[in-house]
């Protein structure tokens, strides 16, 4: 998918790695970069945006409350648009980082995932699934 991220996304994803100041993985699993959705709004998909908007990463060292509001707050800091935070991703917390243009920098949409039940996700406000971690 790399020819195919949106040039804000490439550029904001190095600013975040650098600030993180360590590694910051994409996650394997499919479509945590690009994908083909048909007509679904999610950032990730090209058949709607015509370029990858969204990429889910796993930041290395992110393993408690402190670093998620780091992570977060970083994330804000060099402007993605949309943000997300899943506590419960494997094989450490995640979050999604995305950039759009109907969201000025400074203030992105925000949500979060959480598996209260250990199965089925459930959409949450960011500092509900901060605070799960």
């Amino acid at each position: 998918w790399y020819e195919q991220l949106h040039p804000q996304l490439k550029e904001k994803l190095d600013a975040f790695r650098e600030e993180w100041g360590a590694p910051v993985e994409v996650s394997p699993v499919d479509g945590a970069v690009g994908r083909h959705g048909g007509s679904s709004r999610s950032r990730h998909n090209v058949d709607v945006w015509g370029s990858v908007q969204a990429v889910d990463v796993f930041p290395i060292g992110l393993v408690g409350h402190a670093d998620a509001i780091r992570a977060v707050s970083l994330a804000k800091r060099v402007g993605f648009t949309g943000i997300g935070f899943y506590p419960h991703w494997r094989p450490q917390p995640g979050v999604h980082l995305d950039v759009r243009d109907d969201r000025p920098p400074g203030r992105p949409a925000t949500w979060g995932g959480i598996r209260p039940d250990g199965k089925a996700m459930k959409y949450v406000s960011l500092q509900e699934a901060v605070d799960a971690l």
